[in-house]
Parts: C-alpha cells; structure tokens; sequence
C-alpha cells in the first residue's frame, strides 16, 4: 500500500508542468483584474475553481470598481484605438520621419 503514495518521475514532471500551464497565466490575469496574483491558486481546488470562475467572470472587478481602468484595458474618455497606438510607440510624434520630397530643379517635371 506505500507504492500507492509515491509518484513516479513522469508523473511529477506532469504535475509541474500543469501547475505552470495554469498558475502563471491565472496569476497574470488576477493581477490585470486588479486581485492579488494569489487568487489564482483557487483553480487547483475541485468544485471552488468553477464557482469562481464563474463569480469572476460575472462580477465587477476591482480595477473597474476604482474608475481607473473600463473595459478591455481601456481607460475612460480614450478610445481603445488611440490607447493601442499610444502605447505601441509612444514617441511616434516626436520622432516620426517626414516623407522623402523629390528634388525641384531642371527634373521636375
């Protein structure tokens, strides 16, 4: 009945490997909902990780609760198209080349 307890090296790798696939980007998604990154450990217990995924998903985050971030990241009074761009690059302004001008002279035509 020991043999019952131990794992075997595959299995425990199996298990690291599932813990990472679920951990890291549950963790990442609690902290850009504005919960602690440790709310994410409640996926691995049975039956609590269904109700909260489903409290998660329906529930006013705290980030939105503050009035500092809405919907998709987006903050309030910006459209998520001139967000995106402002983020991507935000120099874009100050550092954007003018487009090359052809010489004016004798070849212009």
């Amino acid at each position: 009945m020991g043999s019952f307890l131990a794992f075997s090296s595959w299995q425990l790798l199996l298990l690291i490997i599932s813990l990472a696939v679920f951990l890291i980007p549950g963790w990442q998604i609690a902290r850009k909902a504005g919960y602690p990154g440790a709310v994410s450990l409640l996926l691995f217990i049975p039956m609590l990780n269904i109700i909260f995924l489903w409290v998660f998903a329906f529930s006013r985050w705290p980030n939105q609760r503050e009035g500092t971030e809405g919907v998709a990241g987006t903050r309030k009074g910006m459209p998520p198209a001139s967000r995106s761009a402002q983020t991507l690059n935000p120099t874009a302004d100050a550092a954007a080349p003018s487009p090359p001008t052809a010489p004016r002279g004798d070849n212009a035509r």
